[in-house]
């Protein structure tokens, strides 16, 4: 016979002795290791020996901790005889000679104790026609099941389209389903109780609604509040089950249980607390963890309000909208304390803003008022400093009106730096002869000024800055005369050479602000409350001649109306928003 490449080439049957010769003979130990990787419900007895192709001695040695390295045998158990487990063991066996020469390493896995094994669930396709059949093979532990030929053992009805078959005293197999031999699935393998449907394993049943968690909640969900003024929260959980779940909480941090306080009423927190809660269902189902943080702190100051009436005997302030603190009171108020020069005053603890009236003791009142800062208020308007201490400026802005209106009117906000408001449609101006109307902002610089008649046939916003003359529609540094000169640093009426625009509007997140410019000039826009509380710049810088856009995202603004307003050099141009 011709040996060629390593193989033998001879005749079928022909009668002959193949003599097979190892060139290289190993130096190796051959080690045998009994029995096989497998199972037994109780215990297993390992056996091993070794023998030394040249006749030297050699020693056994076994581990059944992983982590140790065949380089140092000193740490593994040298086998002296039989070993017994009676645990589950992955087993490592290697035998050394005399020379230091190791044999090939030997791994068993030995499984002790009952396995429950799992079972299989399988939807016939509606093109099968005979009851399912499982066809298994490769199960571990090896052999623990009997053999079986193809194509398998018939599934058991499990209702409808669905059969089941179960395999006992295995961990794993693998599996074919099929329409007794054809068609069939492909290979599969399962380790589990599983479903399988469509070409898919599912771990759960697909026939049995699957339970979801609880959800709670907490009312309020948390937030910053005042000390000495407790707050009442409200837990809730709801489940799909419809049965209400058992709610239990913590209020030092830590992880809450069933173990927890059980939630029976409403809990009233006054300190600063990270409330924690859990929900189970009547499945004892737990929901996720709602973590809700209450912070307290002390009060603020408080708003400051000063009156100086005009022939009051008694000024009362009544108040009410009062944020944070929520205060209010009843008509018409509480008595203000009087100070120097006329005036009156009175302090609203732990606030920000509030709206007002002042009255005599409940009769000749003021307009319904609107503060978010300490004021002064006198003749209608309100002021930021004292205005009979000079306002914080040695200087009054004089402003001069001419024109077709026959009572005019002045409005004004935004008055820097005296700060000082009114109400709309503002004060009659006071007639200076020859057709001209004069109304002065004591300590004032700059302003925001409508003119109208008495309410009506209004001017466009206008803006000045120092002493200004209005006709016609424009303003002048000084009283004009003869021919109306134009003041060129002063802004026209008309504010047709620039635009102003946004998109969307109302705005639930995110809106865009469009201005176009004639030419390179400075550009500030900004947003107010309705009450004329700047509220957030959004520019202010020189741009360029064109079309320019602001994106402007709306969180942390309360949901209402809002006026944004565009000023250019000396015009302005403004526009409301409306924020959902």
């Amino acid at each position: 016979s011709t040996v060629s490449g390593g193989s033998i080439t001879f005749n079928a049957h022909s009668n002959g002795i193949i003599l097979l010769e190892q060139a290289s003979p190993s130096t190796q130990p051959l080690l045998t290791v009994s029995p096989e990787s497998s199972h037994d419900p109780n215990s297993i007895t390992m056996t091993a020996s070794a023998a030394d192709p040249q006749g030297l001695s050699t020693t056994i040695y076994y581990t059944t901790d992983a982590s140790l390295s065949t380089s140092n045998l000193s740490a593994w158990t040298v086998y002296t005889g039989a070993v017994t487990f009676t645990s589950d063991a992955e087993v490592r066996v290697i035998a050394e000679n005399s020379e230091g020469i190791l044999s090939n390493l030997v791994l068993r896995n030995y499984q002790i104790g009952e396995i429950d094994g799992f079972t299989v669930y399988f939807k016939k396709p509606a093109n099968w026609s005979a009851a399912p059949r499982v066809y298994y093979w490769g199960e571990q532990p090896l052999n623990a099941l009997t053999d079986i030929s193809w194509p398998g053992a018939t599934m058991q009805s499990d209702g409808g389209d669905w059969y089941k078959y179960t395999f006992t005293g295995i961990t794993s197999t693998n599996l074919i389903f099929n329409n007794n031999g054809s068609p069939q699935t492909a290979d599969l393998t399962r380790s589990a109780d599983g479903w399988y449907a469509d070409g898919a394993w599912l771990d759960s049943d697909p026939r049995v609604p699957v339970n979801e968690p609880p959800v709670v909640n907490a009312t309020p969900t948390g937030g910053s509040f005042t000390s000495g003024n407790p707050v009442s929260v409200t837990l809730s959980a709801s489940d799909d089950s419809g049965v209400a779940p058992e709610i239990y909480y913590t209020l030092d941090g830590s992880t809450p249980s069933d173990a927890s306080s059980l939630y029976t009423s409403a809990l009233s927190i006054s300190q600063t607390t990270t409330l924690k809660v859990i929900a189970y269902d009547n499945q004892d189902f737990a929901s996720s963890i709602g973590t809700y943080n209450f912070t307290f702190s002390q009060p603020q100051e408080g708003l400051s309000v000063h009156f100086k009436p005009n022939g009051y005997t008694n000024p009362e302030i009544y108040f009410w909208n009062v944020t944070p603190s929520g205060q209010s009171t009843t008509w018409p108020g509480v008595t203000m304390t009087e100070e120097s020069g006329g005036w009156y005053t009175y302090t609203l603890s732990n606030a920000d803003c509030a709206n007002l009236i002042f009255s005599n003791n409940g009769a000749s009142q003021t307009s319904d008022l609107n503060r978010c800062e300490e004021g002064w208020y006198m003749n209608g308007t309100w002021y930021n400093t004292n205005p009979d201490e000079g306002g914080g400026t040695d200087e009054n802005l004089d402003i001069y009106y001419k024109g077709s209106l026959a009572t005019p009117y002045i409005y004004f906000w935004n008055v820097t730096p005296s700060g000082q408001t009114t109400v709309w449609p503002g004060h009659a101006m006071t007639s200076t002869g020859d057709g001209w109307f004069k109304y002065t902002l004591t300590g004032a610089e700059c302003a925001n000024i409508i003119f109208s008649n008495n309410g009506s046939n209004q001017t466009a916003d206008l803006y000045r800055c120092g002493d200004g003359w209005y006709n016609n529609g424009v303003w002048s540094s000084a009283m004009p005369s003869g021919r109306l000169v134009q003041d060129r640093e002063q802004e026209q009426a008309s504010n047709e050479d620039f635009e102003l625009t946004n998109f969307p509007n109302p705005v639930s997140s995110e809106t865009t602000f469009t201005f176009t410019l004639p030419g390179s000039e400075k550009v500030s826009l900004k947003i107010y409350n309705m009450f004329g509380k700047e509220i957030v710049t959004l520019t202010n810088k020189v741009y360029k001649e064109g079309k320019h856009t602001i994106s402007f995202n709306r969180s942390g603004l309360s949901p209402g109306v809002y006026i944004y307003k565009l000023n250019v050099e000396n015009r302005s141009i403004q526009r409301k928003v409306i924020i959902e």
